[in-house]
């Protein structure tokens, strides 16, 4: 697994900029990407993915341990929807 320390000191070996300034701008696309996903709008990256907010319905289901019903109530999630073009790039290597 790749953490975002290893994201970092990539972008800065790449972009021969120092680890401070690739934090930085790793930081910065987050939050972009955050904000925009707060308000409701989608976030399309080309020819990588698509980060969405999906309101998911309340359920009723039953308790496994003790077999008494249940509500989840209804919430929002984020789903990250890679691109045909990543996909291709992954199956390729």
């Amino acid at each position: 697994m790749v953490h975002k320390k290893q994201i970092i000191k990539e972008l800065a070996e790449r972009g021969g900029i120092s680890q401070k300034e690739a934090r930085y701008h790793l930081n910065n696309l987050i939050d972009i990407i955050e904000r925009h996903l707060k308000k409701g709008e989608n976030v399309r990256i080309e020819d990588f993915c698509t980060f969405f907010v999906k309101q998911r319905k309340e359920t009723k289901t039953v308790h496994p341990r003790t077999g008494e019903p249940m509500t989840i109530p209804a919430s929002l999630s984020i789903v990250i929807k890679s691109s045909k073009a990543l996909k291709r790039k992954v199956k390729q290597e």
